[in-house]
């Protein structure tokens, strides 16, 4: 069974076992895709225009914690913005846990990390069944700290640098909002060579046209090679296989205005384009880049479906007796991409602080 995921926008392919909750894992990933499909046209209608770098995967594992805690309406909002409405908490758990330890395992070629943590005020009265079943499905680590002292926010960016190799130095500004009681967090770091890398001699700066129509001359890799490809009259897709053949990056170039593609293109086009790839010889051109980007998801996420957990009427009684709800969720990311392969990181913060009414 071919499972695809976009653990980012630029995706990955992985291939599960039988020995796995198969069926499931693929349900998840397909609602993965769909998560990263309406968080991007979300971000690029809520947020600054802008080179978007998501990681939909990272949002889907700290919402996931987070709804361990959830209960009601709060719960059934958050079931439903990660696609996995039909689920229970301990389903999706144990799937999201499958996925875990599968990709981990993955490919001893490529480098492949996801962490999670929890981060508790002292002052909190957090449940243990809650904390239990984030250490248990998610291997979260548990760190309690005063969140009025100043080396609590270091501590947190220290753990974020840590676990993406330092290319995302801090998920917060000191200091901290000593109203919050809870810090959820979620760190992936990726770096994969190309199966084939591209030859530097060959990389020249060539026109490449933006989205405002505005001609610019990054440097252009290319390379001559069989590649699996599909093309239709909304556009043209090309695989980038990494060492190992495991893990791929899936390119897609709109025929048409990236406005209108985006528009129609779903997490379902997006898995039966790749199902439909061919192999077939050509060149292949291809800007490399790096970007760093920055989303405040607070306002975003309650347009995706969840409202309910970040008002006055949140109800986290799983996670808390004291009424709480969510107080802002932030994301960075890294890419870079070049002759030899990509090297990738994402942070996502989920912050909780008590309701005031």
């Amino acid at each position: 069974m071919k499972i695809i995921l976009s653990s980012w926008l630029f995706l990955q392919a992985v291939c599960l076992p039988v020995s796995t909750r198969a069926a499931d894992v693929e349900g998840r990933t397909h609602a993965y895709n769909s998560l990263g499909f309406r968080l991007l046209a979300q971000c690029r209608e809520s947020l600054a225009k802008t080179n978007y770098f998501l990681s939909p995967a990272g949002l889907g594992f700290a919402l996931s914690m987070v709804q361990n805690g959830a209960q009601g309406e709060t719960w059934r909002q958050i079931m439903t913005t990660l696609d996995v409405a039909s689920s229970t908490s301990t389903e999706l758990n144990a799937t999201n846990k499958a996925m875990r330890d599968y990709l981990l395992n993955l490919d001893p070629k490529i480098k492949l990390e996801i962490a999670n943590a929890l981060w508790i005020d002292q002052s909190a009265s957090i449940k243990q069944d809650f904390i239990a079943v984030n250490r248990l499905d998610y291997d979260a680590q548990v760190a309690n700290a005063n969140f009025h002292d100043p080396v609590a926010a270091r501590n947190i960016n220290d753990w974020v640098s840590a676990h993406t190799h330092g290319k995302i130095p801090a998920i917060l500004e000191p200091p901290l909002d000593p109203r919050l009681r809870v810090i959820l967090l979620d760190a992936i770091y990726f770096k994969g060579d190309w199966s084939a890398p591209f030859d530097k001699r060959l990389t020249r700066n060539l026109p490449f046209t933006l989205v405002n129509g505005q001609i610019i001359q990054p440097p252009l890799m290319s390379r001559t090679d069989l590649f699996n490809y599909s093309e239709t009259d909304r556009f043209q897709s090309v695989e980038l296989p990494y060492a190992g053949g495991e893990i791929s990056m899936f390119v897609f170039l709109p025929q048409g205005s990236l406005d209108d593609f985006l528009k129609k293109f779903t997490a379902s086009d997006f898995e039966a384009s790749i199902k439909g790839m061919r192999s077939r010889h050509g060149t292949l051109a291809l800007p490399h880049f790096q970007l760093e980007n920055d989303y405040d998801l607070t306002r975003v996420l309650p347009a995706l479906g969840m409202p309910l957990a970040f008002s006055t009427h949140a109800d986290f009684s799983r996670m808390s007796d004291q009424p709480l709800h969510i107080s802002s969720v932030l994301q960075k990311t890294f890419v870079t991409v070049n002759e030899e392969g990509t090297e990738a990181a994402a942070a996502t913060m989920v912050g909780i602080r008590p309701t005031i009414a």
